[in-house]
């Protein structure tokens, strides 16, 4: 049955029960509590009411559908700073268009592969992490896992194939996945197994991958052949090393170790007398 509505809706009350039993009722009823205090919003005319209430909804549930996936992301895990684009950019020496570049090529139809590379404490897992945020920003879900801690869980799991399918699959349910400190302490067996079918399942899902490491990419192929000697182990990261760098993202990182700035603390100078009066 249809239901009649007002054709110009005049007042707050008006524009609510328009809304009144659609999906989207309760953000609307949110975003209208928040306009009725407006008075300049009552001035508008009622089709600009409209588009303004539209677009205040829309950055409603951007915001609640952010908080929502950053609490699946695991980012804090991470335990660094994260930047807003412009911040990133200038303390990167990088321009916005080029980090916008970075996350439209995280977000394409495809996998692509963004690394990260540097000496230690230059800020590859804050870079990430923000990257990771923006793309949350845009409502996609991403996630955060520590490379080596990762590839323990899965070659833990290898030899349980139910077990190990999920965990592997619920690595990629996602649009960007962060491996940190790629390859820094790899020493399990099964790893490279577990490597070659975690990114064959994100290019089958097109999900991009961003890798940190301190060791240099160009180094990489030694690092992989130091966890498998076995006679297939070369064929293996062969084809890893080709899936990575097919077509990637490389940002390199350079500078002093950004741990050792600002460090404070507290030096306590005391006297042992656990040992009673002896001494002992």
């Amino acid at each position: 049955m249809a239901v009649k509505v007002k054709a110009k809706p005049k007042t707050i009350d008006d524009i609510r029960d328009l809304f009144k039993g659609t999906l989207k009722e309760g953000t609307i009823f949110e975003a209208i509590k928040v306009l009725n205090d407006d008075p300049d919003f009552h001035k508008l005319p009622f089709l600009e009411q409209m588009n303004y209430l539209g677009l205040f909804v829309r950055d409603i549930r951007l915001e609640n559908r952010y908080e929502r996936l950053k609490k699946k992301s695991l980012i804090s895990d991470a335990a660094a700073t994260v930047y807003n684009v412009e911040k990133l950019s200038s303390d990167n020496s990088l321009q916005v268009s080029e980090v916008d570049y970075i996350i439209n090529a995280l977000l394409s139809e495809e996998c692509r592969f963004l690394i990260v590379s540097g000496p230690t404490g230059v800020g590859k897992t804050s870079f990430g992490s923000s990257i990771i945020d923006m793309v949350l920003h845009r409502g996609f879900p991403a996630i955060y896992k520590q490379y080596s801690l990762e590839m323990y869980y899965l070659t833990s799991l290898y030899k349980s194939h139910t077990t190990y399918a999920e965990r592997l699959l619920s690595l990629v349910k996602c649009k960007v996945l962060m491996l940190d400190d790629f390859i820094l302490n790899s020493h399990q067996d099964f790893e490279l197994d577990c490597l070659k079918e975690l990114i064959d399942c994100a290019m089958a899902n097109k999900t991009s991958i961003i890798l940190s490491s301190q060791v240099m990419p160009d180094d990489w192929y030694k690092e992989l052949a130091r966890l498998n000697s076995s006679p297939n182990a070369k064929l293996q990261i062969d084809a890893i090393i080709d899936r990575i760098f097919a077509d990637p993202i490389i940002v390199k990182m350079s500078g002093e170790s950004k741990r050792g700035l600002n460090k404070t603390g507290k030096v306590f100078n005391a006297k042992s007398n656990l040992g009673g009066s002896n001494g002992k």
